[in-house]
């Protein structure tokens, strides 16, 4: 049965609730935002399935690429879409075209959650583009996937490190028509504080109409969060701006388990990862891209093979230059102090999340030109 010691040993990817055959685990929310099991011990009867699929409970050992590669989509249009070089869009399509299908997060209706979804045609994948930075419930798409799997289809099965581990996990075995591909990851950030904030931003009697984490208007690089609305002008900041996204990017929304991630450093079992090329224009200044240059390791030999006859323009590189800017990719993000303060406050109600971010933000500037002061005061002594 599957219990926890605490928030830090669960990664919410629910594959404790598929794989249990008597269906007495589901999900909770907790006062954070982050779904948690709760299981039934009266139907529980102790068969251990839930503990041998969770990826927290059976980590891997940590395994370098075959190939790395600097990539860009030629298509603009697909580039435009997507959040770095539009690789994800390219691996998708040939999936679809050979008849697959493709799993992906997706926002929900009214742009409050975020869900994994299979795709079956090239018009519903726009769905799937782009990032989004709040953690995709999982569902039912792992039982999913090994039911189109079983049934002869190729399915490209695309989401975090944590995701892909538990994927594995739960199939208990490779299947020749899988593809597993991991996003490089900086953190899930709680649902609850993106909910709320997205209602403090949508103008009072409107709904939001679309939402964009990582809109290129201003180059790859210097990114927008953009909402639009049914009847207001869209809301638009740089992300260095924005206030859910300075919570994001110092780890103050981030799910407890993100600190002691168990698919760091290739330990995903992913075919494929995928990230942005971050530090391209020192790396490869020859491939630099305002637009976006994709980072893409490949994994495995069915991953490599895979990236045959794709449309993409490809460029080989190293790890030590691909992660030099990507320390995400092999480095869990360490807990701040910051974040026990915030979800305190959080959790009372009492304060928007915007004047929480704006504190934060205000807090970290004086921090910081406190600490320069000092180094060259020091520098005079």
């Amino acid at each position: 049965m599957i219990t926890l010691a605490s928030p830090y040993d669960c990664c919410g990817c629910e594959a404790c609730v598929q794989a249990c055959p008597r269906q007495c685990i589901r999900f909770s929310e907790n006062a954070e935002g982050f779904c948690y099991p709760i299981v039934d011990t009266e139907a529980c009867i102790a068969c251990s399935l839930c503990e041998k699929v969770c990826p927290m409970r059976r980590p891997a050992e940590a395994a370098a690429p075959l190939q790395v590669f600097a990539a860009r989509n030629r298509d603009a249009a697909a580039v435009s879409h997507s959040s770095s070089g539009g690789l994800f869009t390219a691996l998708a399509q040939k999936v679809l075209r050979e008849g697959g299908v493709v799993f992906g997060a997706a926002f929900s209706p009214g742009w409050r959650e975020v869900r994994h979804i299979p795709v079956e045609d090239e018009a519903a994948l726009p769905a799937l583009q782009g990032s989004k930075y709040l953690q995709s419930r999982i569902g039912n798409s792992f039982a999913e996937a090994r039911a189109f799997l079983e049934a002869g289809r190729t399915v490209l099965f695309c989401g975090t490190g944590c995701q892909i581990l538990a994927l594995r996990r739960f199939l208990s075995r490779d299947y020749a028509k899988l593809l597993a591909v991991e996003i490089v990851c900086h953190g899930v950030p709680s649902p609850k504080v993106w909910r709320k904030w997205l209602d403090e931003t949508t103008p009072a009697g409107d709904t939001p109409a679309g939402v964009s984490f990582r809109d290129k208007k201003s180059g790859w690089e210097d990114y927008s969060v953009t909402i639009s609305f049914a009847a207001h002008p869209p809301r638009s900041r740089p992300y260095t701006k924005d206030g859910y996204m300075w919570l994001f990017l110092h780890d103050c929304s981030l799910r407890p388990s993100c600190f002691r991630c168990p698919a760091k450093a290739g330990r995903s079992s992913s075919d494929l990862t995928l990230g942005d090329y971050w530090g391209i224009d020192t790396a490869h200044p020859d491939f630099y891209d305002k637009n976006g240059v994709s980072l893409l390791l490949a994994n495995s030999e069915k991953g490599r093979a895979f990236l045959d006859g794709l449309d993409v323009a490809l460029l080989p590189s190293t790890l030590a230059l691909a992660v030099r800017e990507n320390p995400c990719f092999h480095t869990p993000k360490s807990e701040p102090a910051e974040r026990a303060v915030f979800f305190r406050k959080f959790g009372r109600g009492t304060v928007s999340v915007h004047r929480l971010a704006a504190t934060f933000r205000h807090q970290a500037a004086l921090a910081g030109l406190l600490a320069r002061l000092t180094k060259k005061m020091l520098r005079k002594r």
